[in-house]
């Protein structure tokens, strides 16, 4: 028995690194680029992020912030890696008690293919759009296609996730870009 303490011991110690040391990023780690100004020709102000979202959030790779454009709110996260701690924003706004239809998809003036769904609760229908773009303009509709393709095929990042939130179209109208 005398002979396993110091294993026992060096197991602890090893378990225990991890929370204790902080490694550097690799020197060829992505540069955060700064967040963008406008989005679609509209200038953006920073919104604060709910608590509650930011402690999710914070523990992604990257950094994550809210803006809105004055019509559309939209929360933006640059990542440096994939991560199973990125969901779904259907999933999220579930989560915030918003019931959730799922619309088609939405193809953008750059090639850029969005998942698209409208969220619902006490009276306020939004329709919802997000999409993953990585440095070579390649485009995902949600974070799970996205997820899954660096799981099997994996790509170096950054990638920047959108989720942009506006008043959905009155039923039947037309959506417009």
């Amino acid at each position: 028995m005398r002979a396993l303490v110091p294993y026992l011991i060096a197991c602890a110690l090893a378990a225990a690194a991890p929370l204790v040391v902080t490694p550097e990023p690799p020197a060829d780690a992505p540069v955060f680029p700064g967040w963008p100004t406008t989005w679609e020709g509209r200038p953006l102000r920073p919104l604060e992020l709910p608590a509650r979202e930011r402690v999710v959030l914070d523990r992604l790779p990257g950094r994550v912030a809210c803006f809105t454009d004055g019509e559309r709110q939209l929360v933006l996260r640059w990542l440096t890696a994939p991560s199973a701690d990125l969901h779904p924003a259907r999933r999220c706004f579930r989560g915030r008690g918003y019931e959730v239809s799922p619309r088609d998809a939405r193809l953008d003036g750059d090639g850029r293919l969005w998942g698209r769904f409208d969220a619902a609760r006490e009276g306020e229908r939004l329709e919802v759009l997000e999409c993953v773009v990585d440095a070579e303009g390649r485009s995902w509709p949600d974070v799970s296609a996205w997820y899954w393709s660096q799981l099997l095929s994996p790509e170096p990042g950054p990638w920047w996730v959108v989720t942009r939130a506006e008043p959905a179209p009155p039923e039947g109208a037309l959506a417009s870009g």
